[in-house]
């Protein structure tokens, strides 16, 4: 960080003030505000007392080193003084990042007062808002803010009030509900989608009138769905005599993966002429995938055709958000490393100027989705080429996790004990999602959880999806960067090839990070990639 090359190269001089003296250990960075349009970045920094034009100087001069050198830099130290109103305003400014917590704790139950090393903040909850606080992990956020911004000390203290209303209660009964809801509407008849018109593409065209995707079971040897296809994409696998098309298919009710084996070239040729949104129908067998361990069709009959709305009037419209984040706010996003926050070109690849990209990632407790659940959310989100809003929480299972999987992700029983569930923050992560580019690395593992778990809360991700899995398979194929490949395609080897940090492995807001990082790195290396 910024704040250890100061203290390296001008060392941890102290600075007098009456009878008192202060270190460099004492200097805050506060923020970096980096414009892009005027190349221009400005340090904020915070000292207990201000500095002589010496020491500003050097901390400038330092500064200007460790940044690129077509950027203008400008320095602003403030004093970092705090009263008890300033510590007052500095938590009410940080809780209104967290709108569900904000809402639920009143102006009325927040009491302030002094210690004897600072500020305290008691907070008088009920038990629900307890569990949203540990779930958020609120104090542990808090107390790095404060630690980041002041070196005045403000302790937060939590008085939990007994309920009347049992929280757990509540939700079970709501979820008993929901899947009552879900029950009655998989037992009815199954219900089939007109067809305005049907062209044959591969095979015979399909009259059949195709059935809703909520209504398709497994292991059904003939299921017939239509839909909107997103995300066409192919692979031939070595020393295969077929070329792998997948494809995902969306119709009124939901969405399912689809696969298309192309044994030959004339087959491959129609499959490719079928692009993200053509409405096509298809006819295959219901099948479980060998790698997501989730439902998908295996399709040997497509045909393209012309979809009526249904008889209420659904059409292909994404669900709008919720008005407001209910669980899980959405937090600006501070890059751990400094440096590589201001090693930015010019202007980033034209991608990220024409969309908004949401990078994400799950922590699960094993690799069927089936039979496993997520355990962690990490997202960032991308505006213009860089991660402005972060989206982490920790997600309760309702199942013990294995030892191996603690191991592995450091998330444990007791972490999650307190922390929603899935179905409860669906809706929160729909709303970060909108309107986005979603992007995963190995998108295929990722998304098939998401698929299966915002099913039944009724969410459909029908999002743009890019996979920077394929995408760096893509990169190295081409022969102009023959004999520079990585050898391996994960992540945690393809960060060591950028040279991108990736510190803390298996937690899944780095691992989103660090894929965000990765594709911006591979399309400054190709920009017509995607």
């Amino acid at each position: 960080m910024i704040l250890d090359i100061i203290k390296e190269k001008i060392g941890n001089i102290s600075v007098s003030a009456g009878d008192k003296s202060y270190t460099l250990d004492m200097l805050k960075l506060r923020r970096v505000k980096l414009d892009m349009r005027e190349r221009s970045c400005l340090f904020n920094f915070a000292f207990p007392v201000f500095p002589d034009d010496g020491l500003r100087d050097k901390i400038l001069s330092v500064v200007r080193e460790a940044c690129p050198p077509y950027f203008k830099i400008r320095l602003k130290i403030d004093r970092d003084y705090l009263d008890l109103r300033g510590a007052q305003d500095l938590f009410v400014g940080f809780l209104s990042g967290f709108q569900a917590l904000s809402a639920a704790i009143s102006p009325k139950e927040q009491v302030f007062g002094v210690s004897e090393d600072g500020f305290c903040v008691e907070l008088r909850l009920s038990e629900e808002t307890e569990k949203l606080v540990e779930s958020s992990r609120f104090a542990e956020k808090f107390a790095d803010f404060v630690s980041g911004y002041t070196n005045y000390k403000i302790a937060l203290k939590r008085i939990v009030k007994p309920s009347d209303i049992d929280f757990d209660e509540r939700v079970k009964e709501l979820e008993e509900k929901r899947d009552l809801n879900i029950s009655a509407q998989l037992s009815l008849p199954s219900r089939k989608i007109k067809l305005e018109s049907v062209k044959e593409l591969i095979g015979r065209a399909i009259d059949t009138p195709p059935k809703y995707i909520l209504d398709v079971r497994a292991g059904e040897e003939l299921t017939i769905v239509c839909g909107k296809v997103h995300n066409p994409t192919t692979y031939r696998p070595r020393e295969k005599d077929f070329v792998l098309c997948k494809f995902d298919l969306q119709d009124f009710s939901g969405e399912i993966p689809c696969v298309y084996f192309a044994k030959d070239e004339n087959n491959l040729k129609k499959f490719l002429s079928v692009y993200d949104g053509d409405e096509i129908v298809v006819r295959g067998k219901t099948t479980v995938s060998n790698f997501t361990k989730c439902e998908q069709i295996t399709a040997y009959q497509i045909s393209r055709c012309k979809i009526a709305a249904d008889e209420d009037g659904n059409s292909f419209v994404s669900r709008p958000p919720c008005a407001k984040y209910m669980v899980v706010e959405p937090e600006p996003y501070i890059e751990p490393n400094q440096i590589d926050l201001l090693a930015a070109t010019n202007k980033p690849p034209e991608f990220f100027l024409n969309n908004t990209v949401v990078v994400f990632d799950f922590e699960t407790t094993g690799l069927r989705v089936l039979e496993d659940k997520i355990i962690e959310i990490g997202a960032v989100k991308m505006i213009d080429g860089e991660i402005k809003e972060s989206f982490s929480t920790l997600i309760n299972p309702q199942k013990k996790i294995d030892a191996r999987i603690t191991d592995l992700t450091g998330i444990s029983d007791e972490m999650v004990e307190n922390a929603p569930t899935i179905q409860q923050v669906m809706g929160d992560f729909y709303k970060f999602c909108f309107g986005s580019v979603m992007v995963a690395h190995n998108l295929e593992f990722d998304y098939g959880f998401l698929r299966y778990f915002a099913k039944p809360s009724g969410y459909l991700f029908d999002n743009k999806k890019l996979d920077t899995l394929e995408l760096s398979r893509q990169l190295f194929a081409q022969d102009r960067f023959r004999g520079e490949e990585p050898g391996k395609f994960t992540l945690d080897v393809l960060t060591k090839y950028f040279e991108i940090p990736l510190d803390n492995a298996h937690r899944s807001l780095c691992d989103a990070a660090a894929t965000a990082h990765l594709l911006k790195k591979l399309l400054e290396k190709d920009p017509e990639l995607i």
